[in-house]
């Protein structure tokens, strides 16, 4: 049975009311009015009540409330957002990075040649991390996905514990293989994100970031129920369809986007689909639509591609990229 969720999006301190700030149960999306409320119905198949974050601030605190919660403890949900004049800047870099596999095994392939030990697969990525935010500082790193190697708490609580060894914000995106110790339990038909969710939140959402609008969906369909992939669905074309027809929009996947998905984005003002999922570096333009596929982050490409990001640097000229190799370790966390 549906319940009808309400909350209000204010300024954190001064309570003041932040009207037209999107508000999703992950299919259907409305909209903060003058006075901050919103209403939106959550049922049982809802997994998220949660915000598209505008470029005019940050949000305090989750920009996600579980609706497990909500469920047995009904209540009024309210979002608390701080003024964020930097976001608004039209010039600034983002990085995506993809495929991190992070793995249980307290020994990976890396070497720290300071002490001569092997480095555990979260220290890898720590490590890697730091060195992405000293070389380029991106306003935003993005994982597209593959988060881990089979999904299990004990790694993506790994990776989770890495992002936050930095500063630098980090959007992650849920792919297969972060779901696929779910997967193998529960069977075909099935979502299978439960463990993703609780440390990272919804598997598909969106931001807005310096005049820019970035989507993040996961295109995985094996890992969930033909319902919810009807919903995300739904989700996507409410989303694309409300941005402005001169907002550029950037769209993040984990796998190579298909013709028909490309068809479908095309109808709106996406400027770039950036996916990882081949382990190696691979770049078209289908329209006017850069299509830019990474190598993974944490180590070589099938492709013989060095461990490295994507950077792109968005300006008044349209957004330029390149890959970035991340060819030496930095040894020191400090």
């Amino acid at each position: 049975m549906d319940q009808t969720v309400t909350g209000r999006v204010i300024e954190k301190g001064s309570g003041a009311p932040v009207p037209g700030i999107p508000v999703t149960n992950g299919e259907v999306i409305v909209y903060s009015g003058t006075d901050g409320a919103f209403d939106i119905d959550l049922g049982p198949e809802h997994r998220f009540i949660y915000l598209s974050v505008p470029d005019t601030h940050h949000v305090n605190g989750s920009f996600y409330v579980d609706a497990t919660a909500l469920r047995s403890d009904p209540k009024k949900v309210d979002f608390e957002l701080v003024p964020a004049p930097d976001k608004s800047n039209r010039e600034f870099g983002f990085a995506q990075i993809s495929d991190l596999h992070v793995i249980e095994s307290q020994s990976f392939r890396t070497i720290d040649r300071s002490s001569l030990r092997f480095l555990s697969s979260r220290e890898t990525l720590a490590l890697a991390l730091h060195q992405i935010q000293h070389e380029a500082a991106p306003a935003f790193i993005v994982p597209t996905g593959d988060l881990t190697h089979r999904g299990t708490t004990v790694e993506l609580g790994s990776c989770h514990d890495a992002f936050g060894t930095i500063d630098t914000p980090v959007f992650a995106l849920f792919a297969g293989h972060d779901g696929s110790e779910e997967h193998f339990q529960n069977g075909e038909g099935v979502t299978s994100t439960d463990n993703f969710e609780r440390l990272f939140g919804p598997t598909h959402y969106s931001f807005d970031w310096g005049g820019r609008h970035f989507v993040l969906f996961t295109d995985e369909e094996l890992m969930f129920s033909p319902e919810d992939q009807r919903r995300k669905e739904a989700w996507l074309l409410s989303d694309l369809s409300s941005q402005p027809a001169d907002r550029d929009i950037y769209v993040f996947v984990h796998c190579p986007p298909s013709a028909e998905l490309l068809d479908r984005l095309a109808a709106y003002n996406v400027k770039m689909v950036s996916y990882g999922h081949y382990h190696a570096s691979k770049l078209q333009r289908v329209g006017d639509i850069d299509v830019v596929g990474t190598p993974p982050f944490t180590f070589a490409g099938m492709d013989t591609s060095p461990r490295g990001f994507r950077h792109v640097q968005c300006g008044t000229q349209g957004p330029r990229m390149d890959l970035r190799p991340l060819a030496s370790h930095v040894t020191s966390l400090s």
